[in-house]
């Protein structure tokens, strides 16, 4: 019988602790190399944006068969009741998180985005 109480198996103190410190070291790291992903992603969405408001005016002039659009000097939200943006009837959601403004053979630019 005391042949069975001592033969016992199970953690010390020091195992306990040593894993729980290695588990906060790892969550340490994890913590950290995930800080950045907000702003990668905020990046990410306004190119994004800029490459489907591109987009939508390389069709709108290929489908009218037109080499000029209204141009727009000052950057600003593109809405559905914008007269100077023939093209957003080809942008999928509106209004834009990102102002723009373009010229008139085309090129879109991104002047500001909150």
């Amino acid at each position: 019988m005391k042949r069975i109480l001592h033969d016992e198996g199970g953690f010390t103190l020091i195992e306990l602790l040593v894993t729980i410190a290695i588990l906060g070291v790892l969550f340490g790291i994890v913590t950290l190399s995930l800080g950045g992903l907000t702003t990668d992603a905020a990046t990410n969405t306004q190119a994004a944006e800029l490459a489907v408001v591109q987009s939508a005016v390389d069709i709108y002039m290929a489908a009218n068969m037109t080499g000029v659009i209204p141009a727009r000097a000052v950057g600003a939200v593109i809405n559905t009741a914008d007269v100077d943006a023939p093209f957003n009837i080809y942008l999928r959601s509106m209004p834009t998180l990102c102002n723009y403004s373009w010229i008139a053979a085309g090129a879109v630019t991104q002047p500001s985005c909150p």
